[in-house]
């Protein structure tokens, strides 16, 4: 049923938003609708919660949006995006994708990913929020994005809360000069 859909939306003119949200569509759809996205450069917004989208299905989405720059806003929340999930992501914001709010809550990413992704937020633009609520950040991951957007100033908000950060390290990252909001 999703692939059947994906040929029709890619076809669609007036279609803006993609917004899919808990239809366990899995890796497999995930990557028939990135072919949608790929072939409609109208759509702008990419919604995909609670789908049980793993990192190979990620790695497709990832691959529509290096074609469709169309894309301003993604939300992936309520996956299993891990560690390998975040370095994609990573990758494609080092490459100035053009996505203005990113909703990666939820998902499996721990430090190493939360440190990629803080890596390419130095260098992106276009970013303005990103929500990591509820992943497996740590202290590190934390601290690495909370000093990234601290040297980004397109990022207007991040969301980091219940990532298992220690009060030590929340007192730390609030003593940061950052005029950004910091949830955490």
């Amino acid at each position: 049923g999703a692939i059947a859909l994906c040929r029709t939306l890619g076809r669609s003119k007036k279609l803006r938003q993609i917004l899919l949200g808990a239809n366990s569509i899995g890796s497999r759809g995930a990557a028939a609708f990135s072919e949608a996205v790929k072939n409609n450069e109208n759509i702008r917004e990419f919604l995909l919660p609670n789908n049980h989208i793993q990192d190979s299905g990620l790695n497709a989405i990832v691959s529509a949006l290096r074609v469709a720059d169309n894309i301003r806003e993604l939300n992936l929340s309520r996956n299993a995006i891990s560690d390998v999930g975040g370095r994609v992501i990573a990758d494609l914001l080092k490459d100035n994708a053009r996505i203005y709010q990113i909703n990666l809550s939820r998902n499996r990413i721990k430090s190493e990913g939360g440190r990629k992704i803080a890596e390419a937020l130095t260098v992106n633009q276009w970013v303005n929020t990103i929500n990591l609520h509820g992943n497996q950040l740590g202290d590190q991951g934390v601290l690495a994005l909370s000093k990234a957007i601290g040297k980004n100033k397109f990022i207007g908000e991040i969301v980091l809360t219940r990532n298992n950060v220690s009060d030590k390290t929340k007192r730390r990252i609030k003593s940061f000069d950052v005029r950004h909001i910091v949830t955490i």
